[in-house]
């Protein structure tokens, strides 16, 4: 099965003077009911300035290894750049997510900035569109 040619993606964004939200939601083709889903918080003004902030990351325990999850972290990575973000930061925190999320997020590039007891903070630069 080729990924990319067997689903699609909807985008509905809200622009604030703080934040712009961007909630991203996947669907299988021909299938009208949601997959996967994202969501990406841009930092427009304070010490946050530059950022997007993922959350919220999920696909059906039934579809994951089909690489769902890396196109909704791409489309929100993308989200990130088309905003001029300089860094993607996700949080991870084992009540909610095995360790082997954790270990993937470091596999799709991202470092551990913080680690807490049972917790991480990770961040991943933005680079530019060339």
């Amino acid at each position: 099965m080729e990924y990319g040619r067997d689903y699609y993606m909807l985008l509905y964004s809200t622009e604030w003077t703080d934040t712009d939200n961007t909630v991203i939601s996947l669907y299988e083709k021909g299938n009208t009911q949601q997959i996967g889903i994202v969501e990406v918080t841009v930092f427009k003004t304070g010490e946050r300035q530059g950022e997007a902030y993922v959350w919220n990351l999920h696909v059906k325990d039934e579809l994951r290894g089909r690489g769902y999850g890396r196109a909704l972290l791409s489309e929100a990575y993308d989200v990130a750049m088309l905003a001029g973000c300089k860094t993607v930061t996700l949080e991870w925190d084992e009540k909610d997510s095995p360790r082997w999320v954790l270990d993937w997020y470091v596999r799709e590039g991202f470092d551990e900035r913080e680690f807490g007891r049972g917790c991480a903070f990770m961040a991943k630069a933005v680079k530019e569109n060339v």
